[in-house]
């Protein structure tokens, strides 16, 4: 006799298993997407030594880009989504967050932002933030992330006019 109603266990493994098949399904997507996006970058151009360009073609990569951070970034997004409402941030904050960060970057720079406006911005709001006390966060990652700018960006970095690295320490804050 089978029951209608299977044990909770086989309900949580039916779950499991389609979790797997949309990740695989996921992944092969985005693995199929990446390739065109790769080959309209710059930066894989001048690494390859080739060079592709058409009209609106930043417009396609920034759309091949946002298919692959939506579609394939959802699972994480969601998941970081619910880890800050129960606040315990965990794996899907670790992935979630950087990767909209690196997402928003990259749409940014489409639209014109550069690295040393990113430079110009964060010099700009750290003392702000120095003054009151507040923003731990963004200090640290602000401080961090300018001083550890590889290669060429290291360059343009101490060329920018009167910029020199922050010191790295920890500051108050409150959450007031």
């Amino acid at each position: 006799m089978h029951d209608a109603n299977p044990p909770m266990g086989h309900a949580g493994h039916d779950h499991h298993a389609m979790m797997i098949e949309d990740f695989r399904k996921r992944f092969y997507v985005v693995l199929v997407l990446t390739v065109p996006t790769m080959l309209l970058s710059e930066m894989i151009q001048h690494w390859l030594g080739i060079h592709i360009s058409f009209p609106g073609s930043k417009y396609v990569l920034l759309l091949l880009s946002s298919v692959i951070f939506f579609y394939g970034g959802m699972p994480f997004l969601k998941g970081w989504i619910n880890e800050m409402k129960a606040k315990n941030p965990r794996m899907m904050t670790l992935i979630g967050f950087p990767i909209t960060v690196a997402y928003i970057y990259s749409v940014a720079t489409v639209f014109g932002l550069t690295l040393l406006g990113v430079i110009w911005v964060t010099r700009t709001f750290i003392p702000y933030f120095r003054e009151r006390g507040k923003g731990l966060f963004i200090h640290l990652s602000s401080t961090i992330s300018l001083n550890f700018i590889p290669g060429k960006m290291i360059r343009q970095r101490e060329s920018c006019a009167g910029y020199r690295p922050a010191q790295l320490k920890f500051i108050s804050f409150s959450s007031a």
